[in-house]
């Protein structure tokens, strides 16, 4: 497949204006979301992108293993909570999602479109936590947690919850190294773009 240069300039514009931190605002950036999504989608195809795709695949499955240590205390905590903190203004992915999602092989907005008012309770929010599954939420969605809910952890297992914390560290890093891994393959391959010019 083929890909604009002009494409890839924009996506490498955007990706080092925002530090894979740029969240959309559903109405006014619709437009650069959608050309950012086809970009991305479009340069997971190339094969200077199999390393990242199986470093995705490995951040999902680490992801998933949090679960046991942080669903109990979401079946303990949320449904007593009277100030809700999951609101859609939070629920919605940033740069660094959309390159997490399309390795995976899915269109972001197929699993998490938000455009319900920013300042009410996410839509996905549930009586027990999020109804998303945890790998395919927003980055910050899986590590924020209220006072109630880190005093739970807390106050469990300190085997576990050590384990937890280095499990999370290892999140963060791997996260860090397929975004990298990304941004590297993107300036490459503009690089190639630049010499294949006639």
């Amino acid at each position: 497949m083929t890909i604009n240069g002009g494409l890839y300039r924009k996506l490498s514009g955007l990706l080092s204006a925002s530090g894979y931190g740029l969240i959309f605002n559903h109405e006014k950036d619709d437009c650069s979301r959608a050309l950012l999504i086809n970009a991305i989608s479009s340069a997971m195809n190339m094969p200077q992108m199999s390393g990242l795709r199986a470093m995705a695949w490995q951040l999902s499955a680490e992801i998933a293993n949090t679960g046991p240590f942080i669903t109990p205390g979401n079946n303990a905590v949320c449904p007593q909570c009277e100030s809700v903190c999951c609101l859609n203004k939070f629920g919605r992915y940033d740069i660094g999602d959309i390159i997490y999602m399309t390795a995976l092989g899915y269109q972001p907005d197929e699993i998490l479109h938000n455009n319900e008012p920013e300042c009410l309770p996410c839509k996905y929010l549930s009586h027990t936590g999020c109804s998303v599954s945890r790998q395919l939420r927003p980055f910050r969605c899986n590590w924020f947690f209220c006072t109630p809910m880190i005093e739970y952890m807390e106050s469990g297992s300190k085997k576990a919850y050590r384990g937890f914390n280095r499990l999370f560290q290892d999140i963060i890093q791997l996260r860090k190294a397929m975004l990298d891994e990304f941004h590297a393959a993107i300036v490459l391959l503009l690089s190639e773009s630049e010499l294949n010019k006639p």
